[in-house]
C-alpha cells in the first residue's frame, strides 16, 4: 500500500475538505482533525444562524427539535420504496445515515438551546431528574 502524501500548503478551495480528511488519516498526530473539518466546512458560516437560534424564546425554541424529524421524512419514504424494489441495503444505509446525521443536528441544537428549553418550568425539572 503506498503512503498518501497531502500537504496543507497545497489544497486548494474545492478540495480543502477530502484534503484534509486524507491529511488527517494520513498524519494523525499532527491534525487536529475536529478543527480542521470545522475550517474546512466554513464553520464562521454557522455563526450568525446559531446566534438567533440561541436568542429564540423557549417555546419556539422547543418547536425547532421537529425540524430534523421532518427533513427524515422524504428520506424514509424513499427508503421505504427502495426496499420495497428490492434494494434493501441501498434502504437500511439510507435509513442509517440519516438517522445518525439527524441525531448529530438535535445534539447540536440541544446545545444551543438548552438554556431557553430550561426556562420552561416543566422542563427544568425533569431535565435535573434526567442527569441526576
Amino acid at each position: 500500500m503506498r503512503p498518501i502524501f497531502v500537504s496543507s500548503e497545497n489544497l486548494d478551495y474545492r478540495n480543502e475538505l477530502t484534503g484534509t480528511i486524507l491529511f488527517a488519516l494520513a498524519d494523525p498526530d499532527r491534525v487536529s482533525l475536529e478543527g480542521s473539518l470545522q475550517h474546512s466546512c466554513g464553520r464562521t458560516t454557522w455563526k450568525k444562524p446559531e446566534a438567533g437560534i440561541m436568542k429564540l424564546p423557549p417555546c419556539a425554541a422547543l418547536a425547532l427539535f421537529a425540524a430534523p424529524a421532518l427533513m427524515l421524512m422524504p428520506l424514509k419514504i424513499v427508503a421505504i420504496w427502495l426496499i420495497g424494489h428490492g434494494r434493501a441495503v441501498l434502504g437500511l444505509l439510507m435509513i442509517g445515515i440519516a438517522k445518525t446525521l439527524a441525531t448529530a443536528v438535535v445534539a447540536r441544537l440541544l446545545t444551543l438551546t438548552r438554556p431557553r428549553l430550561l426556562e420552561l418550568s416543566w422542563l427544568a425539572p425533569v431535565h435535573k431528574r434526567w442527569n441526576q
